[in-house]
């Protein structure tokens, strides 16, 4: 039945209207077909949505069977929008309406497997309700056109496995991917160079000597430059990704370890661990603008795009941030159990950072940007952590522990393990790369040091 409206006429009183009888007729008649559907005010009638039905398959990186919880969850802050493949799918209902949503082993939904009627709160996850490798499942939604969509999508099944090694340089600390050339440039501390590999085939195009001691290696898109640390220099090289050749040095402070971009000033920001500073480069001209008298500098600095903040690592466990607006400290987080050692990562999925910890059992640091506070520590074993990555295709965070032989997966919203990759010897550095849609690992196996590929 579609929705009755009455017919109030084109006056008052002009007796073109329903009568009250009839009126009331269709009043009880839409209420009848809005609590059929349950009572919750959710049925398909008019200026309501249509059953939004698409099929999706489950995946699940994990060496065991995939849950709902990994794949969809629903965040009523956050208007949607269209998610990549195989990222959990958003609906937003403004916090202000309910909305119904079902999974079903057919498109005719005549097998529901799950049937929730009352969600709400400000994250609300699917429960681990078990799916099967390699099988389609159906998803609907079923609420308020204005106020309520949904996003599905296709899965396949694709368990973590380490792909074939490249030889590199010494040492290979970090990692980082050219969209322009499409080539990813890994820093080996020890070999003094930049070895420059295609993602597609694994083979190195060229290998570049540098400056003593390359740490830390970053894209800056403004320009199309990779920049990297050498921490035994005091300086910062720049290498033009379209011809491979160090095409600039770049005076910093002593022992420079951490480089990342910020897109909101377009600039770089160095982390100075010998003399406690962060240099601030504008890549326009590669020249530093100003210095920041930071204290205790570590080894890592990251950029949060939800708090447009620069995070650094500093000692006395915890982090500090500075306002790329006016290039000073403003905040300094409460303690974090142990200084962070690693390399950190930022997951938009929980909008959280995700930090290399010490030796010694300490783990994964979770940290919080809003709260500026610990948000948890996943016990990864009792070695230091090298290095993190994000994989928005999996919602994973790869994390190598050093001298563990493996990479590990954390599902960043149950913080647990999902994962193991072995086969390392001392995985160092982890970078995602887009254009192939894996995580590149680097090990050091003190002898002849590889990249290779996570699928």
């Amino acid at each position: 039945m579609s929705q009755q409206t009455i017919n109030t006429g084109a006056r008052t009183n002009d007796n073109t209207g329903d009568t009250m009888r009839a009126a009331f007729d269709k009043v009880n008649d839409n209420f009848i077909e809005l609590y059929a559907g349950g009572g919750d005010g959710l049925s398909v009638v008019d200026g309501y949505s249509s059953t939004v039905m698409t099929p999706f398959t489950a995946t699940h990186r994990a060496n065991g069977t995939p849950v709902a919880s990994d794949y969809i969850y629903f965040d009523d802050n956050v208007q949607p929008t269209p998610m990549t493949p195989r990222q959990p799918a958003r609906v937003s209902d403004n916090g202000s309406f309910r909305y119904r949503f079902q999974i079903a082993t057919d498109s005719a939904f005549n097998t529901i497997i799950h049937d929730d009627r009352l969600v709400s709160g400000d994250v609300t996850m699917m429960p681990n309700l078990t799916l099967a490798f390699s099988t389609t499942y159906y998803l609907r939604v079923l609420g308020n056109t204005n106020l309520v969509r949904s996003f599905t999508f296709p899965l396949t099944v694709r368990t973590p496995v380490r792909g074939s090694t490249t030889n590199v340089g010494n040492d290979p600390r970090a990692i980082a991917w050219a969209p322009s050339s499409d080539r990813i440039y890994i820093a080996n501390r020890s070999g003094n160079s930049i070895t420059v590999v295609r993602p597609d085939t694994g083979a190195v195009v060229t290998t570049l000597a540098t400056s003593l001691n390359p740490r830390s290696i970053c894209y800056s898109p403004s320009n199309d430059r990779i920049y990297h640390t050498a921490e035994g220099a005091t300086v910062v090289r720049v290498i033009n990704p379209n011809t491979n050749t160090l095409v600039g040095s770049i005076t910093v402070g002593s022992t420079p370890r951490g480089i990342c971009y910020c897109p909101s000033n377009d600039r770089l920001y160095v982390a100075n661990q010998g003399a406690n500073s962060v240099s601030v480069i504008n890549p326009a001209t590669d020249t530093v603008l100003t210095t920041i008298s930071a204290t205790s500098v570590s080894n890592d600095i990251i950029y949060c795009p939800t708090t447009d903040r620069i995070i650094y690592a500093s000692g006395g466990s915890v982090l500090r941030e500075i306002d790329p607006t006016t290039n000073t400290v403003v905040t300094t987080s409460s303690g974090l159990g142990a200084n962070v050692e690693g390399r950190m990562t930022y997951c938009p999925i929980n909008n959280r950072l995700y930090c290399g910890g010490p030796s010694g059992g300490t783990g994964l640091i979770v940290y919080n940007p809003v709260t500026h506070a610990l948000a948890a520590t996943i016990t990864m074993g009792s070695t230091a952590i090298e290095g993190t990555a994000y994989c928005p295709t999996t919602n994973r965070i790869y994390v190598s522990p050093s001298n563990g032989s493996q990479v590990q997966l954390v599902n960043p919203l149950t913080g647990s393990i999902v994962a193991n990759v072995t086969g390392f010897s001392s995985p160092k550095a982890l970078c995602y790369v887009p254009s192939t849609d894996n995580v590149w690992a680097s090990d050091d196996t003190a002898g002849t040091d590889t990249v290779s590929p996570i699928s």
